[in-house]
């Protein structure tokens, strides 16, 4: 049985638990990330950084060391405490392996990975672990990307196969989207999944900002093009690989705008040029989406 600590020390015997492992089985840490299919910033958090890894992180990064991930997943939820019955999410950065001639077609963004001596490309997915933690199923419908921009509400509702689907009761399902809504949008209120009633269950604060600045951090296919009818107008623009639907809504009068999570500012992140629309508006040359 698992001794109870405090959240602070089960924090730290968390990640002295990753640490040992992973010098007991002589991994490098670009080693562990190809393992784990995780980002250096995801795995270096996990094990040395002050913040609490995913679920989903700790599960990857146990399957690579070798190990049950049990009684490390235990340590995490006596830091986080127990969580609500229903649905929990979780999303972290996904690399898996692209051929150069498949790059142009490919969901995931493309970059290029520094791994020991060589320089890999790899493509980047968003990978989102929707567990049902309730005895009755719920039927999942989209997973949404909502932020605040120019005193509305913008959102993407995306719908990754095998969405809509039915999340039975002691389940999960994984999806897997591309990261360029994320990218595209600063200000971000809500990452996470709406069920059939349309009821939103999102990712904690923490982890929308491990993921944003994970994202962020990497490159994007995300340009600032100008519009074919109205070449004056410019916007933020990427290819859409799955189905999705864009919206942007005002505030209702009298009612507060939802707490914004994550901003690159925040983050202490540069704001690329695709949001710097009215300065760009000046210039020309700029692209046009494909």
């Amino acid at each position: 049985m698992e001794p109870t600590y405090s959240a602070e020390a089960a924090l730290v015997d968390l990640k002295e638990r990753l640490r040992r492992l992973r010098t007991e089985r002589r991994f490098s840490m670009s080693g562990l990330e190809m393992r784990a299919g995780v980002s250096h910033t995801t795995a270096s958090q996990a094990l040395n950084g002050p913040s609490v890894p995913s679920e989903a992180t700790v599960i990857a990064l146990a399957q690579a060391l070798g190990t049950d991930a049990t009684p490390l997943l235990t340590l995490r939820k006596q830091v986080v405490g127990a969580p609500a019955k229903g649905l929990r999410i979780h999303a972290d950065l996904q690399f898996g392996t692209l051929a150069e001639d498949a790059a142009h077609e490919a969901m995931g963004t493309p970059v290029h990975v520094q791994h020991e001596r060589d320089v890999l490309l790899k493509e980047v997915l968003v990978r989102v672990t929707v567990v049902n933690e309730s005895r009755l199923p719920v039927q999942i419908t989209a997973f949404v990307v909502e932020a605040w921009d120019n005193e509305a509400l913008r959102s993407f509702d995306l719908l990754p196969e095998p969405l809509p689907t039915m999340v039975e009761p002691r389940s999960r399902i994984v999806l897997r989207v591309q990261k360029e809504p994320i990218d595209s949008l600063d200000a971000i209120t809500f990452i996470g999944v709406v069920d059939g009633l349309g009821k939103r269950y999102g990712l904690l604060a923490e982890d929308v900002r491990a993921l944003a600045a994970a994202s962020w951090a990497l490159p994007t296919r995300v340009i600032a093009a100008r519009r074919r009818d109205d070449p004056s107008y410019m916007v933020a623009a990427f290819q859409t690989r799955t189905p999705v639907e864009m919206d942007q809504k005002p505030v209702p009068d009298g009612t507060n705008p939802p707490e914004v999570l994550a901003t690159r500012t925040m983050l202490g992140l540069p704001v690329p040029d695709f949001l710097r629309l009215d300065e760009l508006s000046q210039r020309t040359g700029n692209v046009e989406p494909e």
